[in-house]
């Protein structure tokens, strides 16, 4: 765990199933409808990493390090941060990756 609030990961949670409410059952995330709805190339030994949790630098290194293919985030996990933001975005295209903030 990252030292975030339980409620912050609920709160989180709830965010993404306001967008993709087809993705949940019995309110948690289905893998099979993730991998349904974002494409049946996705296998999840590293190729879509999912964040709803937190976002800070060190978090963004070991997810960097760990090679995705694509990551998905919720804006909100910046909480305000622009810079942090940018910069994510900047070294996820210098990575390769395909970053996607909701």
């Amino acid at each position: 765990m990252n030292g975030e609030s339980p409620d912050i990961k609920q709160a989180n949670l709830q965010k993404l199933k306001g967008l993709f409410p087809e993705l949940f059952t019995e309110n948690q995330v289905d893998w099979e409808k993730l991998k349904a709805a974002f494409g049946d190339d996705v296998n999840f030994a590293h190729e879509l990493i999912i964040a709803l949790d937190a976002m800070h630098e060190k978090l963004i290194e070991q997810i960097i390090s760990s090679k995705p293919q694509k990551i998905i985030t919720l804006d909100s996990l910046f909480t305000g941060n622009d810079q942090l933001k940018t910069n994510t975005v900047l070294q996820m295209r210098d990575a390769g990756v395909d970053f996607k903030m909701i």
